[in-house]
């Protein structure tokens, strides 16, 4: 694998949202183009055993607690996170958007001049969703304990640190189970069913964005959100897409998706593999 020396500029997006990354120059294949530490990452996991109680950060070896076990975390949201927000729920995007927002709220709340200009300049949806609504919901009890401790924080606030995490989100499947981060500059890189780039994990949270096609100088970089290997149609990826990130795909398979007519390929599954 080549060396990192491809700088990705944020520049305005041509495919979705404001704003993307592009090269700075033009890219051969298989590049590491950039690699990015998560701003907040969460694990939904079927046992809470393996989880840090302070921060959620997943245990290893015999580590029974981490270095944040003495910061100045909120015992009732941990008594609370624990058994509501760690649980698999079947790898559902839904828990996986809770934790990663109460993790960013527990930090906005005991390290706000680390985070607050982070998440400030990701994108954001300006009115929640229903999707976000229900979601924001559920985390009511959640909400009274943040505001209790911090009465700065309304409902505002709330829908402002998830609409970010949730369209900047980004999926992976481990050992560990459903897993999401944030990224600092990683969340920048919009998806596309037919990406010229994806994403390799490290066991750390870490990741690496590679070139998989030839990608010229001021081109945007895209990967895919759903991870590239699902053998999904294009309808129901269309579906997916707009409920966990709040879109609706326009890169070119869906494009031409929409040309051909609904009744014209009616029982006609169309394939990504068709416009690789």
């Amino acid at each position: 694998m080549k060396q990192l020396r491809y700088l990705l500029n944020i520049v305005p997006s041509n495919t979705l949202g404001n704003r993307g990354c592009a090269v700075s120059s033009a890219v051969p294949v298989g590049v590491a183009l950039h690699k990015d530490t998560p701003l907040v990452t969460h694990n939904t996991i079927p046992s809470s055993n393996d989880v840090c109680p302070h921060c959620f950060s997943t245990l290893t070896g015999k580590a029974s607690s981490c270095r944040c076990s003495n910061s100045p975390y909120l015992d009732a949201l941990q008594r609370h996170c624990i058994p509501s927000l760690l649980q698999d729920n079947l790898g559902g995007h839904h828990s996986r958007l809770e934790g990663l927002t109460i993790k960013a709220l527990i930090q906005l709340t005991v390290q706000p001049e680390d985070y607050i200009s982070k998440y400030q300049n990701l994108c954001y949806t300006v009115l929640p969703d229903d999707y976000l609504k229900g979601v924001m919901k559920g985390l009511g009890e959640v909400y009274s304990l943040v505001t209790s401790k911090h009465p700065r924080f309304v409902e505002d606030n709330m829908a402002m640190v998830m609409g970010r995490v949730r369209l900047n989100q980004i999926g992976f499947e481990n050992e560990h189970g459903n897993c999401g981060a944030v990224f600092d500059t990683l969340s920048y890189v919009n998806h596309s069913c037919v990406p010229n780039s994806e994403i390799e994990w490290e066991e750390s949270g870490n990741c690496t964005l590679h070139s998989v096609k030839e990608i010229n100088e001021g081109e945007e970089v895209t990967f895919d959100y759903l991870g590239g290997g699902k053998d999904l149609g294009v309808a129901k990826r269309r579906q997916l897409l707009e409920e966990m990130w709040g879109f609706k795909c326009n890169c070119e398979a869906c494009q031409i998706r929409r040309k051909k007519g609904k009744g014209r390929v009616m029982g006609k599954r169309l394939q990504l593999k068709k416009f690789k």
